[in-house]
């Protein structure tokens, strides 16, 4: 799990979680990004999350999937 602006939030996703999953002795994991900003640079991050994944995926013999959560502000409804 990561916050979308963490300067590592790459690094987590290709590097620390292929770890993790061989410290464990599991071929399938979870990358959990939290959506804390809507930037330009963030939403790229964002729509890029799956492609990255994949790549490593493939890179690490692993399936790595995507959950996000968006922790960003929302309109009340009763505001709407």
């Amino acid at each position: 799990m990561k916050k979308l602006t963490h300067g590592e939030f790459w690094h987590g996703l290709r590097t620390q979680t292929p770890i993790y999953m061989e410290s464990q002795g599991v071929n399938h994991a979870i990358f959990l990004a939290v959506r804390d900003s809507t930037t330009k640079a963030m939403r790229h991050r964002w729509m890029k999350l799956d492609v990255e994944a994949t790549a490593a995926s493939e890179a690490n013999s692993c399936k790595i999937e995507v959950a996000r959560i968006d922790i960003m502000p929302k309109d009340s409804a009763s505001n709407s």
